[in-house]
C-alpha cells in the first residue's frame, strides 16, 4: 500500500448516443494507507445518460474507471 498524493478523480457526463457534455476534476492532495474519500459531485447539465469516473495518476494515466 501506498500513498495517493496529487491524484486527480476525472469525471465525465454523457448524454445520449456518447456525446460528452461536462466534465469535472476533482484533485485529491493525499490519501493514506487506510484512509478514505468521498466527494459529493453534482452536473449542470439535464439529461445525463452515463458518468465515467476515472482515477489518474500525477502523470494523466488513467490507474481505474467505473461507469455508471
Amino acid at each position: 500500500a501506498y500513498a495517493l498524493r496529487d491524484y486527480t478523480i476525472r469525471c465525465i457526463a454523457y448524454a445520449d448516443q456518447d456525446i460528452p457534455v461536462e466534465e469535472i476534476r476533482v484533485y485529491l492532495s493525499l490519501i493514506r494507507p487506510g484512509e478514505s474519500f468521498t466527494k459529493d459531485i453534482s452536473f449542470g447539465t439535464a439529461g445525463i445518460a452515463k458518468i465515467k469516473a476515472d482515477l489518474l495518476r500525477p502523470t494523466g494515466f488513467s490507474v481505474a474507471t467505473a461507469m455508471g
